[in-house]
């Protein structure tokens, strides 16, 4: 499709990588997972999974941006059991998934340090989220959300683990989260 006026913008005139053609927007994030004995400190296992930003959470991101949407005054992880994997389609009120709530106390706060170079983390090994648990469980995935507790929000997104990974009760299962946001 040709414009007929050069000042007019048409997908034949887009150049990748050239000012004023397509530039592609991504997004990295990453759940950093290790489970612990609480009482002795010793690490069971670790994991580290990429997750899947569910349209939800795109759409937030640019609300919150450009539209009218309030910055959330917090974020926070949860966790998933079950076989049934986050999809895009996903909603914090409607997914497929299945939330582990067994856990002490409700989602954990996500603490974030300042942005640097396109990437917002955990703020320090001393404060990622911290899930006690009180029975043997196997969980196999993570989310991350603007709500405390309920299914009234938005569901930032959400990443499965590769197999489940049990939880015996007296351990405490550590988080720590990574958002990178990249443009090419």
């Amino acid at each position: 499709m040709k414009s007929l006026n050069p000042k007019i913008w048409t997908p034949d005139s887009i150049v990748p990588g050239k000012v004023g053609g397509a530039e592609r927007f991504f997004f990295r994030n990453q759940y950093n997972l290790e489970a612990v004995v609480k009482a002795t400190g010793e690490v069971k296992w670790r994991a580290t999974i990429q997750n899947l930003v569910v349209t939800e959470g795109l759409n937030a991101i640019l609300e919150t941006m450009f539209g009218t949407f309030p910055k959330p005054s917090a974020y926070y992880l949860g966790l998933i059991e079950g076989a049934t994997a986050p999809v895009a389609g996903d909603t914090l009120a409607s997914h497929g998934f299945t939330e582990y709530t067994g856990y002490t106390g409700d989602r954990k706060q996500w603490i974030v340090g300042p942005a640097s170079a396109g990437s917002i983390a955990t703020l320090n090994p001393a404060s990622r989220a911290e899930f006690d648990f009180t029975e043997t469980k196997d969980i196999t995935g993570v989310l991350s959300t603007d709500q405390l507790s309920g299914n009234v929000g938005v569901l930032f997104a959400a990443a499965m683990l590769g197999v489940p990974q049990t939880l015996n009760n007296g351990w405490t299962l550590r988080v720590d989260y990574t958002v990178q946001a990249t443009s090419a």
